[in-house]
């Protein structure tokens, strides 16, 4: 097979690193789907334009292969389509822990444009775990459906637990979550959202859980727009680093900067407000002041993420388990 190198080697690092260190599950049944089934552990070597180059270890045996891209666009596009067909074609995706449902109690606006959905859940909800997102199908019930009338292919979204809690001091876990979402216009995502009320049934077909153990020492940054607030909000909330953050805060409009308030922040961290235009530009311009910086988490808008991403690698010599940087959105 042709093997094309991509035009953007920086972009290639990003993909390979961000694939690796937060997207294991899914390079291993990448790997498993296409090559082996036995596969015990796989390693993302490198990636063209027509696939991605692995190699996997199973039992005293190894190999190195290029999986093809089933579709086209843009590469990161093309990784990801590959992953989460590879994830609906292995049988683990099909377990029924994966699936997870939810009654809706409340839909309440907190800022201007985010609302927080308020689900109760019969199974224990995570007790510390910030970044924790379910994949949310983009429809809802008046009962729980049967396995089989769920749809493999419909529309569907990662929204963020804010909290999670207990309905009552005799439940024996946490049954009640809060899920923050940030509307923008029509989208699917949006629309759902919005329109959800007391009654409605809803369905997550998976979950992710973003990784921030790296910010329990050192110097640390968090960066959020919208769609990633509720995980600062989590982390400064049971902030575990004696020292504390500096926080920046990116948004399209100034009244959602009201989601994160003073009384959440470790007492001296330092928070930024920025607004969206000229997002990369800022950022760098306070990273800049910033003398000394151990570890980062942040997602916002991919191409700004994008030059963070690099920034930090090259100008602040951040490996890929220290800099936790992406884009959970394109414009």
């Amino acid at each position: 097979m042709k093997r094309t190198p991509l035009a953007d080697q920086i972009q290639k690092i990003d993909i390979i690193e961000h694939v690796t260190e937060d997207h294991y599950r899914e390079l291993l049944a990448i790997s498993r789907v296409y090559l082996n089934s036995e596969t015990e552990t796989v390693n993302f070597i490198d990636l063209f334009e027509e696939g991605m180059l692995l190699t996997i270890q199973y039992g005293d045996q190894q190999k190195t292969d290029l999986i093809p891209f089933l579709a086209t666009g843009e590469i990161h596009h093309k990784v990801r389509h590959l992953a989460m067909t590879a994830i609906e074609r292995s049988s683990d995706s099909q377990s029924q822990a994966k699936h997870q449902f939810f009654d809706v109690l409340h839909n309440q606006m907190i800022t201007k444009n985010i609302c927080r959905l308020t689900l109760k859940s019969s199974q224990p909800l995570p007790i510390d775990k910030p970044g924790y997102a379910w994949n949310f199908s983009l429809t809802t019930f008046d009962h729980i459906p049967d396995m089989a009338e769920l749809k493999i292919n419909e529309q569907r979204r990662y929204y963020t637990l804010r909290q999670a809690k207990k309905s009552s001091a005799t439940v024996a876990f946490n049954d009640i979550a809060f899920v923050d979402v940030f509307l923008h216009g029509n989208t699917p995502g949006s629309v759902w959202s919005r329109n959800l009320q007391q009654g409605d049934i809803i369905h997550s077909a998976g979950d992710y859980n973003e990784k921030t153990d790296h910010l329990e020492q050192g110097n640390t940054v968090l960066i959020a727009d919208e769609t990633s607030l509720p995980t600062v909000a989590w982390l400064l909330e049971n902030w575990k680093n004696p020292l504390p953050p500096t926080v920046i805060s990116i948004t399209h409009q100034i009244e959602d900067q009201d989601y994160l308030n003073n009384s959440q922040l470790p007492e001296n961290s330092q928070i930024h407000h920025i607004h969206y235009s000229n997002c990369a530009d800022n950022l760098l311009q306070i990273l800049e002041t910033i003398p000394q910086i151990d570890a980062v988490w942040g997602a916002f808008e991919h191409h700004a993420a994008k030059i963070i991403r690099q920034y930090l690698r090259t100008q602040r010599k951040l490996d890929a388990r220290q800099n936790r940087v992406k884009g959970y959105w394109i414009e």
